[in-house]
């Protein structure tokens, strides 16, 4: 499976599959409008799109999907797939700050995967959200809990539970020397000293991770103006999870993802 640095191929395309857990919330909003529109009616956002897998994907199976990401440079590793397929790559894969292009409500679904950790100012980009999604549409969000054991992006335990500081700096520090780190090596470390590489992984948790307790995201979103629920996907010994504290439990400890559901109000301000 490549990574964001690398051009998508049709062979990775191929075996890249749409979260089941999207399908199912999209089948459901189906439901809850009361007809049969045909999947070209059918309007979904990827929010952080990256190289446009899910919106090839859904594009395949007849929807009118579009992704917006903030790096355009990842997203360009997408345009051969998509003009292959006879799309105009600018057209359907948009820079986060060209959302104003779209009319209010014109998403029936808005989906991310992997990206609400990296966001900094969430009360702006739900309330963006909440305009894109038309009345009585969804959105669907996974991402990691804030109390994984392990934090996803540099394999290294519990360091994203340290505040922004010096304290979590020298841990990154121990982790790579016990051999904890990143899978593969990311390339802007390449070439570089032992001192620079913690200072890249520390300069990456510090400006682009933003973990949160999953009630105070829900809060954020209900305030946006979306009825707001989630539940926990995965993670291991299931068993001894209600043994957990709440805080942990909530929040995905040891192992578990969050699947986040924001369902927009119908304009009457009846249950969507």
């Amino acid at each position: 499976m490549g990574t964001k640095h690398d051009v998508l191929t049709e062979d990775e395309l191929a075996t890249f599959k749409i979260s089941p857990e999207i399908h199912q919330e999209i089948a459901r909003f189906i439901d809850r409008t009361g007809t049969e529109p045909s999947r070209e009616a059918i309007n979904i956002l990827d929010w952080g799109c990256g190289r446009g897998r899910s919106v090839a994907k859904l594009r395949e199976e007849g929807f009118n999907a579009y992704g917006v990401d903030i790096d355009e440079r990842t997203m360009r590793n997408g345009y051969s797939v998509l003009a292959r397929r006879g799309l105009d790559p600018t057209s359907v894969l948009l820079n986060l700050d060209d959302t104003s292009r779209f009319p209010d409500g014109f998403f029936h679904c808005i989906c991310s995967d992997q990206v609400l950790e990296h966001v900094r100012h969430l009360p702006a980009i739900f309330s963006e959200m909440w305009r894109l999604t038309a009345p009585g549409g969804v959105g669907i969000h996974h991402f990691p809990g804030s109390r994984n054991f392990r934090e996803g992006h540099l394999c290294m335990p519990l360091i994203h539970w340290l505040p922004k500081n010096r304290l979590r700096r020298t841990a990154i520090a121990i982790c790579l020397t016990a051999g904890a780190g990143p899978t593969h090596q990311w390339p802007e470390t390449k070439g570089s000293g032992f001192w620079p590489t913690v200072d890249t992984y520390y300069r990456y948790l510090d400006e682009k991770t933003y973990y949160r307790d999953i009630d105070d995201i829900c809060a954020v979103a209900t305030q946006a103006g979306f009825d707001a629920g989630y539940k926990l996907l995965g993670g291991a010994f299931p068993a001894t999870r209600n043994w957990l504290p709440a805080a942990l439990r909530r929040n995905g400890f040891p192992g578990s993802s969050i699947f986040l559901v924001l369902i927009r109000a119908k304009i009457d301000g009846t249950p969507a």
